[in-house]
């Protein structure tokens, strides 16, 4: 009975076992924290992703803007040298 009391040898057990406590609460932290860190960078990636797409769809515009105005300048030149 005194390896689980207050005598040396019960006091060396639950000092072992209140360090692998501590030992699993630091590692569940760390855990917790590398999971949000993951999720943050996923989201980053995703916004990152979002913002490329929003720029190629607004380039693709942009050509094809260009195109028409380079079509409209041809014309007016035609109109011009008649």
């Amino acid at each position: 009975m005194a390896f689980w009391g207050f005598k040396y040898g019960g006091l060396v057990f639950w000092a072992i076992l209140l360090d692998l406590a501590g030992d699993c609460m630091d590692f569940a932290v760390a855990c917790d924290r590398h999971k949000e860190a993951c999720k943050h960078t996923i989201m980053q990636k995703k916004e990152r992703s979002s913002k490329v797409q929003k720029l190629e769809q607004r380039s693709r515009e942009l050509e094809a803007e260009i195109e028409v105005l380079k079509q409209q300048l041809a014309e007016l030149m035609q109109k011009n040298n008649q």
